[in-house]
């Protein structure tokens, strides 16, 4: 969805009807009247977050599974930043709290590390 020059991504979603109600949700809210609307059956806010695919690999927040490595990255404010490429998933995640505790400071939200 483009919404003021910048695309949006929406999410994944187990169907077609999920995946249309909620462009015609976020086409309501930004768009108001005049927003094009796709023709399908009405769900509820409620029924289409419920099919949406959640694809994690990682269960570290800034860690992501990658050809057999992982891959530890964080947004700045600006851009997303990698940070590097490791072997072990703690491994990244530990490295991913160094770099989010250096930008945001006590606002850092840091993975919990059982090692």
């Amino acid at each position: 969805m483009s919404i003021d020059g910048w695309v949006n991504h929406l999410g994944s979603f187990k169907t077609e009807v999920s995946a249309a109600n909620c462009y015609n949700y976020y086409a309501k809210l930004h768009y108001g009247e005049f927003a094009q609307l796709n023709n399908v059956v009405y769900m509820s806010k409620e029924e289409w977050e419920s099919l949406r695919r959640v694809i994690k690999t990682s269960k570290y927040r800034g860690v992501s599974l990658v050809r057999g490595k992982y891959l530890a990255q964080i947004w700045d404010g600006k851009r997303n930043c990698r940070i590097g490429v490791f072997e072990k998933e703690d491994d990244a995640a530990f490295a991913y709290n160094e770099v989010a505790i250096k930008l945001k400071g006590n606002k850092a939200k840091i993975n919990k590390i059982t090692r």
